[in-house]
């Protein structure tokens, strides 16, 4: 019984070792070639580089990098939730996923609205980005959004 146990915990503790990292998104992403651009950074770090990039457009792009390969994901789908109460936004949450054309990367975006500017038509959202990628998954706290 317990040397099972042990066995599986040394089993789960190999498993936590992160196989895989993300990346900061390089300037030659194609998603930068687009104008305005939602841009997310692990949050609490504004002078990071931007670990996931995404268009503002209805077909919406996005680049991740992983291990030094950038990648083209493309969103698969999105739900909207909570209360807009100002009518900018701020209180909805964004679920949407993004893969790539292989299958091969598959990101989760949950972010929530917190703030607005209407004079640089500016949101700030903060959430998480998990993201699978050779049948294991990290997930990263994260902050940002349009013109951040």
């Amino acid at each position: 019984g317990m040397t099972m146990i042990a066995i599986m915990m040394a089993m789960a503790v190999a498993a936590g070792g992160n196989p895989w990292r993300i990346e900061d998104v390089p300037a030659d992403a194609p998603v930068y070639q687009f104008a305005g651009i939602d841009c997310y950074r692990p949050l609490g770090d504004r002078s990071a580089r931007p670990i996931f990039i995404e268009t503002n457009v209805d077909d919406e792009e996005a680049n991740i990098r992983i291990d030094g390969q950038t990648f083209n994901v493309v969103m698969t789908s999105r739900q909207v939730s909570g209360e807009d109460k100002t009518g900018d936004g701020v209180g909805l949450t964004y679920d949407e996923t993004f893969a790539d054309a292989k299958g091969e990367v598959v990101v989760e975006k949950i972010v929530t609205v917190k703030s607005f500017l209407p004079e640089s038509d500016a949101d700030w959202e903060e959430g998480t980005l998990k993201v699978s990628y050779h049948g294991q998954t990290q997930t990263q706290v994260i902050g940002g959004g349009y013109a951040n």
